[in-house]
C-alpha cells in the first residue's frame, strides 16, 4: 500500500496541456501526489484530473509572483511546460525555475527545445521555440539546482487537426495530407497524451544522478511524410497520400516555414542524441503510428 503522507509530491504546471495531463496521469498512477497548478479548477479537463488519486489542484496563473512564490513548497519535483501563447515565455520559466530553486525541489524537469538560430547563422530562430532554450540556458546557470531537459518530438495529435500538415477529406473518400516539408524528410513523432507521463515518471525515479543537465528527446519513431502516409493507410484501410506544396518562396519569419527547413535540414534537434533509442528505453510500451491511426486518429470529413 502506498503511504499518501511520505510519497514524493511533484508539481505540475499548465495542467491541463497535452504534456501536462499525460505527466500527472501517469505520476497519480505510479504513487506520487501531484499538486496541479490550473487556471480554472471549475473546467471539465481540471475536475477529471482532481479526480485522480492523490492529485490536489491549486487554481492560479503562473504570472502571478505571488502565486508562483508558493507554487513549489514543500515539493520533491517538478514537471514545468509553458507556451509561448501565455506571454513572455521566457520570463515565465526562468521565474518557476527560480521558485522552484528557493523552495528546494530536488529535481526539475522542464519541456525544452531548440534555438535553431545558433546552428544556422542566426537565421532560422523559431518564436515559439527560442524562448524555452533560453530558459534552459538560465537554469544550467543555477547553481546546486538538479533539472532535465526534456525535447518533445511532433505530437501525433496534431493529424487529428490542421495544423503543421493539413490533413483534408477528398471527395473520393481519400484522405490527403499537405504541407510544404520534403516528403522524405524525417520528422521524430510521439503520440502525447500516452507516451509523456510513463517517461518522464521513469526520469523522476531514476533521478539527477543519471539525468541531471542532460536534453533527453522524447520521440519514439523518426518518419517522413511519406512512411507516415503509408503507415496511417495501412493501419486504417485507407488511401491517405501526402502533396508537397509549393516552398521556394520560404520566409525565415514564418512559424511554418521555419519549420519546414528545419525539418528539411534535419535539425530539429540540433544535438546529438538517440532517436528513438533513448525514449523507448525509458517507456518501452510506446504506442506506435498504427495504434494511434486505429485508436486516436479522428479522420476528416468533407
Amino acid at each position: 500500500m502506498i503511504d499518501t503522507q511520505t510519497s514524493p509530491l511533484l508539481v505540475v504546471i499548465n495542467s491541463t496541456g497535452n504534456q501536462s495531463s499525460s505527466v500527472i496521469r501517469s505520476a497519480s498512477a505510479a504513487g506520487f501526489r501531484v499538486r496541479a497548478q490550473v487556471r480554472s479548477a471549475s473546467k471539465p479537463e481540471a475536475q477529471a484530473l482532481a479526480a485522480l488519486p492523490n492529485v490536489t489542484l491549486i487554481e492560479g496563473n503562473i504570472d502571478d509572483s505571488s502565486f508562483v512564490s508558493t507554487l513549489f513548497k514543500d515539493a520533491d519535483y517538478a514537471w514545468v511546460n509553458t507556451t509561448f501563447k501565455q506571454g513572455d515565455e521566457a520570463a515565465l520559466g526562468k521565474a518557476l525555475a527560480l521558485a522552484a530553486k528557493e523552495a528546494g525541489v530536488k529535481h526539475f524537469v522542464y519541456s525544452s527545445l531548440a534555438d535553431h538560430s545558433k546552428v544556422t547563422d542566426g537565421k532560422w530562430k523559431h518564436p515559439a521555440w527560442a524562448p524555452k532554450f533560453a530558459v534552459e540556458e538560465y537554469i544550467r546557470g543555477l547553481e546546486n539546482f538538479p533539472a532535465t531537459f526534456v525535447y518533445m518530438g511532433g505530437y501525433l495529435e496534431n493529424y487529428n487537426h490542421s495544423f503543421f500538415v493539413q490533413v483534408k477529406r477528398q471527395e473520393d473518400g481519400s484522405i490527403l495530407f499537405s504541407s510544404k516539408m520534403n516528403p522524405d524528410a524525417k520528422i521524430p513523432t510521439l503520440d502525447v497524451e500516452r507516451d509523456v507521463g510513463p517517461s518522464i515518471v521513469n526520469i523522476l525515479k531514476q533521478g539527477p544522478a543519471k539525468w541531471n543537465h542532460k536534453r533527453v528527446p522524447l520521440a519514439f519513431e523518426d518518419l517522413s511524410m511519406k512512411e507516415l502516409t503509408e503507415r496511417f493507410g495501412k493501419a486504417t484501410g485507407l488511401k491517405v497520400s501526402y502533396e508537397q506544396l509549393p516552398s521556394k518562396d520560404l520566409e525565415p519569419t514564418d512559424f511554418k516555414d521555419i519549420m519546414s527547413h528545419i525539418l528539411h535540414e534535419g535539425i530539429y534537434y540540433d544535438f546529438e542524441c538517440r532517436v528513438p533509442d533513448e525514449a523507448r528505453e525509458l517507456n518501452p510500451n510506446w504506442h506506435s503510428v498504427e495504434d494511434f491511426a486505429v485508436n486516436k486518429w479522428k479522420k476528416p470529413e468533407l
